[in-house]
């Protein structure tokens, strides 16, 4: 089940609207049933929002509805807003061609990346680096794991733990989506990261480059014109 909704917000409030997007957005794209949610604003009227999510079933959503998260965010908009809720639940006119048929029974349902750990070896240090580094503040933090929300997706810090979860270059490596690498990679190195790479086309006019953080994992950063469009 897909669901959208848009939202007019009263002048003046249409920032207060963006950012209560922005924090229930997050929340919701971590419950189990939510296949997809984003959300929009036009380009047209700035006062304007959208959202769209999917949905494994109609009952999903209704649990999603009641979720002290939800509740919370239409107790907030509702004051900002010169209309009623405006939202519909729906269905596809036609399977979608481009999904892949399951083979070998029910198909795992797998969502956006949403989350990269990072492990430190000392996790005050890294949790006053990272927070500066990102301009954020952790929403979570616990002696065992720090989390931060980075446009709705999450960057972890977590104790080192060896042989397994130690520092270093080897393995996966994040790209943190930026739009002036140039000046993100130059705010790492002040800050004290180290270079491995700087920023190089790869085509297409994508850019990329690679920096060590003080613990010595790999930050990668990624400017790709492709993502905007």
């Amino acid at each position: 089940m897909s669901f959208f909704a848009r939202f007019h917000a009263r002048e003046g409030l249409e920032d207060a609207v963006a950012a209560a997007l922005r924090d229930v957005v997050p929340a919701t794209r971590a419950e189990a049933d939510c296949r997809f949610i984003s959300a929009f604003r036009s380009l047209h009227d700035p006062r304007w929002f959208y959202v769209h999510s999917r949905w494994t079933d109609e009952a999903a959503f209704d649990r999603h509805a009641a979720l002290p998260h939800t509740v919370r965010f239409v107790e907030r908009i509702e004051p900002l807003l010169d209309h009623p809720f405006d939202a519909a639940r729906t269905r596809p006119l036609a399977p979608d061609p481009a999904a892949p048929a399951p083979r070998g029974g029910t198909m795992p349902h797998f969502k956006a990346l949403m989350t990269a750990t990072y492990p430190v070896t000392d996790l005050t240090r890294a949790k006053a680096w990272y927070a500066e580094a990102f301009g954020v503040a952790p929403y979570f933090d616990e002696p065992f794991y720090v989390g931060f929300h980075v446009a709705g997706y999450e960057l972890g810090l977590m104790p080192a733990e060896p042989p397994a979860h130690v520092p270093g270059t080897q393995g996966v490596v994040a790209f943190w989506g930026t739009d002036d690498i140039a000046a993100a990679h130059a705010r790492l190195l002040a800050l004290g990261a180290r270079e491995l790479a700087p920023a190089q086309d790869v085509g297409g006019g994508i850019l990329v480059s690679t920096l060590l953080d003080p613990d010595g994992n790999v930050l990668g950063l990624i400017e790709n014109p492709q993502f905007g469009r």
